[in-house]
């Protein structure tokens, strides 16, 4: 295996060209202040990058084994420019501080963690551009936001929370999974995702929201799980052109909603069509509701 140390604290800088590693690789450089640049990296075991409170660029990285990225927080930005692929885990966690990080494309056999709960970053959203994985969980900062164009998970399940303040979740083409996808949304900010692909049961919890808005242009499912849309006291907003489930149900539980603007323009379900609004105000429109059940 391979081991680099830079855990000095002094600047400057560190380059690796074409570094491959015939076992395990790890790098540390925790409480390093300079920049890290690795043009081409490969390794057939696990590999560990600790990234310090400088910017981490990698080109390209293959890794036979799983792979764990800790980014120590600070303002220091992490750039994956290439692709990044592995056939283990793939975790990801940004520590606190205002840096983030840019993903090309990641792939992976296995789960797909992101983890920037700490991070107090609130402008510069953290990017996603293609991620596969079996099996994808992201966990945002308080005003943590994440953008992505096509994110599939081909086994595990999706869960994607975002963080308790104005915290932003923006999908431009598409989520697929062919297991359940549940999106846990709280305080103000956007969800906003083109299309949402389920083969389990889709769930929101929105119970933590204030004022946050959740549009989805497409939400398809196709399980017995069908679609479930929790609120909890604030205001529940939801906007889609179409809602389809075969197989299931849709169920939104609203029952505690001060006010209510959920507009679908098509939802069609297999099973029973709920809407559980309470006492809330405002307004719920559907062009048109078809359900067998």
């Amino acid at each position: 295996g391979t081991y680099l140390n830079e855990t000095g604290t002094g600047s400057g800088s560190l380059t690796l060209t074409d570094a491959e590693a015939d076992g395990a690789f790890t790098l540390d450089a925790n409480g390093y202040k300079g920049n890290i640049v690795v043009n081409s990296l490969s390794a057939s075991g696990a590999s560990t990058i600790v990234a310090g409170s400088g910017n981490t660029t990698v080109s390209s990285f293959a890794s036979n084994g799983s792979l764990t990225i800790t980014d120590v927080g600070t303002s220091g930005t992490l750039t994956m420019q290439g692709g990044l692929s592995a056939s283990g885990a793939i975790s990801i966690t940004v520590g606190a501080g205002s840096g983030v990080t840019t993903f090309s494309s990641i792939n992976t056999e296995s789960s797909f963690t992101f983890d920037s709960s700490l991070s107090t970053e609130d402008t510069t959203a953290n990017s996603l551009n293609v991620l596969s994985a079996s099996g994808v969980t992201v966990s945002l900062g308080t005003q943590g936001n994440l953008t992505f164009s096509a994110m599939e998970s081909n086994g595990g399940a999706v869960s994607l929370s975002t963080g308790t303040g104005s915290s932003d979740i923006t999908g431009a083409v598409n989520l697929s999974a062919s297991n359940a996808v549940t999106i846990n949304a709280a305080g103000s900010g956007a969800v906003t995702i083109s299309a949402i692909g389920a083969l389990g049961a889709f769930t929101l919890n929105a119970t933590g929201i204030t004022t946050k808005t959740i549009n989805v242009e497409n939400l398809n499912n196709y399980s017995s799980g069908g679609i479930t849309l929790n609120y909890g006291s604030g205001i529940a907003n939801f906007d889609a052109s179409a809602v389809i489930t075969t197989g299931g149900g849709f169920t939104l539980n609203g029952n505690s909603t001060v006010s209510a603007e959920v507009h679908i323009q098509t939802l069609s379900a297999s099973g029973a069509v709920s809407l559980n609004l309470g006492q809330a105000s405002g307004t719920v429109s559907a062009h048109s509701i078809d359900t067998d059940g």
